[in-house]
């Protein structure tokens, strides 16, 4: 038979693995450089070569520029961003863009709640 303690022991060690897995996925975000606030967020990724299916972002929102300026980090839209939402459809969703020569893919997702979700528009 099972003594009280070791069941009592057992009973602890589960209870602190199933509430380490959250505090553990939290934490990986937070350090990762993932966004960690609700909101809209922007990032361009630097090409070096042409792609097959660009547009020329001739007058881009002040986050979408901040994003070109600081390729590889994720920049919060602060508010929203209807200069580059309706360019992006007017050049058939094109994640692709050519900005002063450059051509550069940007990212756009959506958190909320913070931290726990991160949603990211399907691969074209």
């Amino acid at each position: 038979m099972v003594s009280r303690r070791r069941v009592l022991i057992l009973i602890v060690l589960v209870a602190v693995a199933v509430a380490a897995i959250p505090a553990t996925l939290i934490y990986a975000k937070l350090i990762s450089g993932e966004p960690n606030e609700s909101g809209l967020y922007f990032k361009a990724i630097r090409l070096h070569k042409k792609p097959d299916n660009y547009w020329n972002l001739t007058d881009p929102d002040e986050f979408v520029l901040e994003a070109i300026q600081n390729p590889g980090d994720w920049v919060r839209a602060n508010e929203t961003t209807e200069t580059y939402t309706r360019q992006i459809f007017e050049h058939n969703r094109s994640d692709n863009v050519c900005y002063e020569g450059a051509y550069y893919h940007i990212e756009a997702i959506d958190v909320d709640p913070p931290w726990l979700t991160l949603t990211k528009p399907p691969e074209p």
